[in-house]
C-alpha cells in the first residue's frame, strides 16, 4: 500500500480546496459516458430499488448517482467534504428531479470519518474514489460499517497498488495522485482486511482500467485531456472523437475485469448477521 506522508490536516485542506475549485469550474449537469459506466456497475452489483435507503459518499457537485437512485424511487442521501460542491448538488438535483420530488433526498456536508447518521441506517452505500483521499482510512471504514445495515452492502472503488498495475499507468497516475492529493493506493487484501476488522466480508471484486482503457484514453480523448484528473481517474473523458470506438474499448476492458492489473478496482462489501474475520493473507486468491 503506497503511502503519502503529508500532514493529515494539510491533506484534508488541500483536497477540500481542490474540490471546491473543481465545483466552481463546472456549470452544467451532463451525464457523461464514464458516469453511465459507473451507474451500470452500481446497479449490477448493488441492485438498488425502492426498498433501499441509499448513501453516496463523495457525491460531488453533480450528484449523478443520487439522481439515478431517486429516479428508482429510493430514499437517498449524498455526502461530501466540500460545502461548495453540495450547494451546486442541491441546485442540480432540483433542476433534474423537480422542486417537489415524490421521493425524499438530501445532501449533508461532512467527513467520511464522522458520518452523522444513526447505526444501521443504510442498506446500500457507494464510496467511489474516496478512501484513497482519507488519512485515517481505518476510521472511515469503521464509520461506513457502523451506519451500514446488517445484510447491507457497500460498493468501494479505489486505485490499485502500483506493484500490480500495468506499467503504462504509472506515470500518468502518479501525476494524478499529486494533483488531487491521494494518500495511498491499495492492495485488494488490504481493503478486505480493514473491512473484516468490523465484521464485513468481500463478495465480489472487479478490476477496471486495463490495457483497453488506456487505449481508449489515447484514441478517444484530445491530447490536453490525457493528464486531467477526471479523464485520468476513470479513463473515461467527456470529449469523444469516436463514440462507437469508445464503447467498444469499454466493452473489451469490462471483459478483463478479473485480471488484477487494472489501474483501480471495485469491491462489493457485505455486512453479515454474524461478524466475520477473514484470513486476509489468502484473500486475494479467493477471487
Amino acid at each position: 500500500m503506497e503511502q503519502n506522508n503529508k500532514n493529515p490536516k494539510e491533506l484534508s485542506y488541500q483536497q477540500k480546496e481542490y474540490w471546491d475549485k473543481v465545483s466552481f469550474g463546472q456549470d452544467k449537469y451532463k451525464l457523461e459516458n464514464w458516469q453511465i459506466v459507473y451507474l451500470n456497475m452500481i446497479q449490477m452489483m448493488l441492485n438498488i430499488g425502492s426498498h433501499d435507503v441509499f448513501l453516496d459518499i463523495g457525491c460531488g457537485a453533480f450528484p449523478y448517482v443520487i439522481i439515478d437512485t431517486v429516479k428508482k424511487s429510493c430514499l437517498s442521501i449524498g455526502v461530501d467534504l466540500s460545502p461548495q460542491s453540495l450547494k451546486k448538488a442541491k441546485v442540480c438535483a432540483k433542476e433534474i428531479l423537480g422542486v417537489k420530488s415524490s421521493i425524499s433526498y438530501d445532501f449533508v456536508a461532512c467527513s467520511i470519518t464522522h458520518l452523522p447518521f444513526k447505526e444501521e441506517t443504510f442498506s446500500k452505500i457507494t464510496c467511489i474514489a474516496v478512501l484513497e483521499h482519507v488519512p485515517n482510512d481505518i476510521q472511515a471504514i469503521r464509520s461506513i460499517s457502523r451506519i451500514m445495515r446488517t445484510e447491507g452492502k457497500t460498493l468501494v472503488c479505489v486505485p490499485n497498488t502500483y506493484t500490480r498495475t500495468l506499467p503504462i499507468w504509472t506515470l500518468p497516475y502518479k501525476s494524478h495522485d499529486r494533483r488531487v492529493g491521494h494518500v495511498r493506493h491499495y492492495k485488494v487484501e488490504t481493503i478486505i482486511k480493514k473491512f473484516s476488522l468490523d465484521g464485513c466480508i468481500a463478495l465480489k471484486i472487479r478490476y477496471q482500467a486495463n490495457f483497453f482503457k488506456f487505449l481508449q484514453l489515447i484514441l478517444c480523448e484530445t491530447p490536453k485531456d490525457l493528464l486531467q484528473p477526471k479523464a485520468l481517474w476513470s479513463g473515461l473523458g467527456a470529449r469523444l472523437n469516436n463514440p462507437k470506438l469508445w464503447w467498444k474499448l469499454q466493452e473489451l476492458d469490462d471483459k478483463f475485469d478479473r485480471i488484477p492489473v487494472g489501474a483501480h478496482f471495485t469491491m462489493l462489501i457485505y455486512k453479515p448477521r454474524e461478524p466475520f474475520l477473514l484470513d486476509y493473507r489468502s484473500a486475494r486468491n479467493n477471487f
